[in-house]
């Protein structure tokens, strides 16, 4: 059954201390629920015709299954807002199989460690990403975004709207030279502990 389409508005927060962060929102009566690994996988043509557009179509793998999510370019607004759709799939392999027999190519975004929050009704995300560390994604109106972010005592100033990937980008061009053949290495986890070793 296709989950709700929606215009998807959101804001990004680095987070330096996430232990102190979980405790404050469990002190403040969250509702929390366990963190789970996602694995995002974009998919496109050869031609890259989609990223051309500012579009995107992602698979992405989670341990309660699959969701393909098609998301359109990105819209003028304070913040990060785009069209968004959603499928749940039951089959991880065979979506990806699927994409690769109409013609597109699948290849890793990233990895992440998300996990969940719900806070005086709002939900939040607090992500952990290979070598960029913690955020936490507060969606919604772009009001609701900055009175949250305000009660959770976050700079609204220093709201991100940009994607995990450009982020990503960004930090291994200020690294290039710390990686083997100054490349960007791959958005994972075991990435980064091959780089830490």
């Amino acid at each position: 059954m296709p989950l709700p389409k929606n215009i998807e508005n959101e804001a990004k927060f680095a987070i330096h201390d996430p232990a102190a962060f979980r405790k404050m929102l469990r002190r403040q009566g969250a509702r929390v629920y366990p963190a789970v690994k996602e694995a995002d996988y974009f998919f496109d043509v050869p031609r890259k015709l989609l990223a051309k557009q500012d579009k995107l179509l992602r698979l992405r793998k989670s341990p309660g299954g699959a969701i393909v999510t098609y998301k359109g370019p990105m819209r003028q607004s304070r913040f990060k807002k785009r069209e968004e759709i959603n499928i749940r799939v039951a089959d991880f392999r065979q979506a990806w199989d699927l994409f690769e027999h109409v013609g597109f190519k699948g290849r890793l975004l990233k990895e992440k460690v998300r996990q969940r929050f719900v806070w005086r009704k709002i939900p939040l995300f607090l992500d952990r990403l290979p070598f960029l560390g913690y955020y936490l994604e507060i969606e919604g109106s772009d009001a609701r975004i900055v009175r949250t972010a305000k009660s959770l005592g976050l700079d609204i100033r220093r709201a991100i709207t940009t994607n995990y990937n450009r982020l990503f980008n960004a930090f291994c061009a200020a690294h290039r030279k710390d990686f083997p053949g100054g490349g960007c290495p791959e958005f994972s986890f075991r990435s980064e502990k091959r780089a830490q070793q």
